[in-house]
Order: structure tokens, then sequence, then C-alpha cells
């Protein structure tokens, strides 16, 4: 776990370097400011058209994940703590972003939550020529853990072979990664077969042996930063 101080001062870099999107919600995730930069992203023509909105009339993709949103500012809201989030969405024109965003409590005089405060550092840019990402998950769906991910570049394997062999690796059978993948079974057990001739093994077992051992486990399919994600990381 990064030190408070730690998690500071490299908010603040981000923040020298990155484009920041910054809002202000009521208790009721109603917008009631942000600034340019932000209603720009969302597709707002002018900066105070969000005044009033909420994250179901954004007029963008983002809004089919408002109630993703509303359940994070929900959380900030009960817990009165901050709550930090690696998301990929879905901008104006569907122009994906990568963000780190911190949702804090607005609390007021008298010791009152009476709404959010969003900022969004827009570290788009920096992602495509990072050769690796370090960030802290504590829970997320796909089962990642804290370390040091390699987005799949520089690999042998396919986009489509990496994502089956993320899946595998996280314990998933072929039957599930079909599912996920929004593929046949007999298409994903070819794709194994593929993989393992590649490596030259003939067992599952031996195949996630050698994944492992050569730090597939540590790579993200370029394909997980292609769709609306969030992750939480604080």
């Amino acid at each position: 776990m990064f030190q408070a101080h730690q998690t500071d001062r490299a908010m603040n870099h981000i923040q020298n370097i990155a484009p920041v999107l910054t809002w202000e919600k009521d208790h009721g995730s109603t917008y009631l400011t942000a600034n340019e930069t932000c209603t720009t992203l969302f597709g707002f023509k002018k900066k105070d058209d969000i005044s009033g909105m909420t994250d179901h009339n954004i007029p963008c993709k983002l809004s089919e994940f408002a109630e993703v949103f509303r359940e994070h500012d929900a959380q900030v809201i009960t817990t009165r703590k901050a709550l930090t989030l690696l998301e990929v969405q879905p901008c104006h024109n569907n122009n994906w972003r990568i963000f780190i965003t911190i949702k804090s409590p607005i609390i007021d005089r008298h010791d009152a939550v009476t709404g959010t405060y969003g900022q969004a550092f827009d570290l788009t840019s920096l992602f495509k020529n990072m050769p690796s990402i370090l960030y802290q998950i504590q829970n997320h769906e796909n089962n990642l853990t804290q370390g040091a991910y390699n987005i799949g570049n520089n690999t042998s394997l396919s986009t489509r072979q990496q994502e089956v062999i993320y899946h595998l690796l996280r314990g998933k059978s072929a039957n599930e990664i079909a599912q996920q993948l929004k593929l046949s079974m007999r298409t994903v057990e070819k794709y194994i077969e593929n993989i393992k001739y590649k490596f030259g093994v003939s067992q599952k077992k031996q195949l996630i042996e050698s994944c492992i051992e050569q730090g597939y486990l540590n790579i993200l399919p370029i394909s997980l930063l292609q769709r609306q994600l969030s992750i939480i990381l604080k």
C-alpha cells in the first residue's frame, strides 16, 4: 500500500502533466458545476449546460454507465471518505479515455455531507506511451491483483490469445472464458491448443505454469482498455 503522502505526491505530479476534469454534484448526484474540460469531453456545448443534469443526461455513451457513477457517489456520501478509481470511459464522439478519478465528500460547516466533488486526471496519452502501469486494486470482477501490469504489447500472442490466457490464469474454465469473450467454447479450446503449441507444452497445467514463469500473469490485454472499466484503487 502506498502511504498517504506518497499518493498525494503522485497525484500532484499527475495534475501537472495531465488534463484535469472537475465537477460538483449535490446529494442526489445532480451536477451543480463542472470545468470546461469536463463538459467538453462529456459532450455539452456550453460549460453551464451541465448544471441540473444527472449522469443519465450526459450526451454521450457515458450515460450508459450512470448507475455505476451514482453507486460511487453514494459510497462516498455514506462513508464520508474519498474514493480513487481507475476508469476507462467512452466520452464524446466515442472517444475512449483513461482516467484516475478521485471522488470526495463535500461537507458543510454543520458537518453534513451535501454532495460530492470529483477530479479526473486524463492519462490517455500517458498510457499509450508507458510500457507498464503501476496501480493498486482492492476489488474488481476480473480478479486483478496489486502489482505492475504490462499492457499487452511485446508478446508473441495475439490480442485474442492474450484474453484467453488472462482469464485462464485466473481460474476460468473454457466455458466461462467463452461466455466472457462471447465466443463458442470450441473456439476457446482451439485458442488454448494453439497457445500450447506456441509454448511447447501438451497439458493445460504445463501451459499455466509456463505462462506464469514468463510473466503473463501481469500482462493486461489491450482490449481491457478499450471498453468501459471502473476499478476501485483506494
